[in-house]
């Protein structure tokens, strides 16, 4: 059985895509708007988190997927990380 790895590995692997995404958005606002450092992590996280949001909504439109609340909070996890990596890095 490889039920609880599989889990593992896909919790991650958002965790992950999120966290990069959130970096992604940070940088691209830090190098082209001189928005101030706070709104660049609230901005960077809400947008993280809203496109976390509009992925598990269109899941439920896709045969054999669904959205998860789950999936969100691991996603925004990963954001909230990124936001912490950015103030770490300031």
């Amino acid at each position: 059985p490889v039920g609880w790895q599989d889990f593992i590995i896909r919790k991650t692997a958002h965790f992950s895509e999120y966290l990069i995404l959130y970096l992604l958005f940070y940088r691209a606002f830090k190098n082209t708007s001189k928005l101030s450092f706070k709104k660049i992590l609230f901005l960077s996280l809400f947008l993280t988190i809203f496109y976390s949001l509009t992925d598990e909504l269109h899941q439920t439109f896709v045969s054999g997927r669904t959205g998860r609340p789950f999936d969100i909070g691991v996603d925004s996890l990963g954001a909230i990380f990124g936001t912490l990596i950015a103030i770490k890095l300031k």
